[in-house]
């Protein structure tokens, strides 16, 4: 499970395109880390359970410099198999739907490397984005390119034999 907690990280940081924190501006960026401490993770543990009904969003950081975080979000089906969703990076956000939506959580987020992740209680996350208008924008726009990419996966899928469709995600990943 959880290590040990850690201070807020600050300063410039290059972050991963298309995560929410490449898309804030230092300032911002600085205030959503300092929300609340982070935490160590080993791999393994199991930050978020579809399912469940508590309300944090999870931002993510690398453990140490030169390493990236890395999650896994699934979702299990009726028939009990599991289904990968995405993989969550350094300066990704996790567990934001479940709070935008005051819903339960609809997939479970795996630690698949060793992290820092700032639990940030949905009313906190809230208050945040209402202080910062250029945040919600910035959610939104992250929130769009997981759908665009989801809608895009569905399309191949649909569309090519498993090979093209093998030979698409591996090219993606590569870029």
């Amino acid at each position: 499970m959880s290590e040990e907690t850690v201070a807020t990280g600050r300063g410039s940081r290059s972050w991963p395109d298309g995560t929410l924190m490449s898309r804030l501006d230092e300032h911002t960026g600085a205030e959503l880390i300092s929300l609340v401490s982070g935490i160590r993770y080993r791999e393994g543990p199991v930050l978020i359970s579809q399912g469940a009904h508590d309300m944090c969003v999870y931002l993510l950081r690398p453990a140490k410099p030169g390493t990236s975080a890395c999650v896994k979000v699934t979702a299990c089906l009726e028939n009990g198999q599991e289904a990968l969703l995405r993989i969550g990076v350094s300066g990704d956000v996790v567990g934001e739907q479940a709070v935008l939506a005051q819903r339960a959580r609809s997939a479970t987020v795996v630690v698949c490397s060793p992290l820092v992740a700032h639990p940030i209680p949905g009313p906190q996350f809230l208050e945040f984005l209402g202080r910062r208008p250029a945040a919600w924008h910035a959610l939104t726009l992250m929130i769009t390119e997981r759908l665009d990419w989801s809608d895009r996966r569905r399309l191949s899928f649909a569309g090519h034999d498993v090979k093209v469709h093998l030979a698409r995600v591996i090219l993606e990943l590569a870029d």
